[in-house]
């Protein structure tokens, strides 16, 4: 996974949200700079066979061109601005952006490609973080209907609403890691 890290705050959001995927073990960070710098080693793991998230904070999309120097072409590409990740100068991201959007990104990464984290990561989660399984049903229809103002009702609704369920019924989907 590689993400954006420059001054802004939609920057900076993707930042945090590429760490916290590395630390949960949802996906291994590597270094972005390092690949469009042509650090030997970096661009030898980028262009290895793995599946690789991109996510950048605005339509710059300086990440994705960083690895197209290199023609690696990432299999998910997140735009943050997508996501209304609002981009500010000199200010960090609000803890509450980052986290909807962690886990509007979480389930996207579900939706694709039924990897990621199943049910019961996220359901363990929430209760770690103090939230019951009815506030994560209640996150997984918000996702729901900001994927109807983003035009793709179908997919999303169905996929966050499987993972809410999912979250209430214990079931998971855990298949593996990127």
């Amino acid at each position: 996974m590689y993400s954006c890290s420059g001054c802004s705050s939609a920057a900076q959001t993707a930042n945090m949200i590429a760490i916290k995927m590395d630390r949960e073990d949802v996906a291994e960070m590597s270094c972005i700079v390092g690949v469009g710098g042509d650090v030997k080693p970096l661009v030898r793991t980028a262009k290895s066979e793995r599946d690789i998230i991109a996510i950048d904070g605005c339509p710059l999309s300086c990440t994705k061109s960083c690895l197209n120097r290199h023609n690696v072409v990432p299999k998910y590409h997140f735009i943050l601005s997508g996501f209304d990740v609002p981009k500010l100068n000199g200010q960090d991201p609000g803890l509450t952006i980052v986290m909807n959007t962690y886990t509007h990104l979480q389930f996207e990464l579900g939706c694709a490609s039924w990897k990621g984290l199943s049910a019961n990561k996220v359901a363990i989660s929430a209760i770690k973080r103090g939230l019951s399984a009815n506030k994560v049903v209640l996150s997984a229809n918000r996702m729901a209907i900001s994927a109807s103002k983003r035009g793709n009702p179908q997919i999303e609704i169905g996929c966050a609403s499987w993972y809410g369920l999912s979250a209430i019924l214990g079931i998971g989907a855990n298949i593996g890691r990127f």
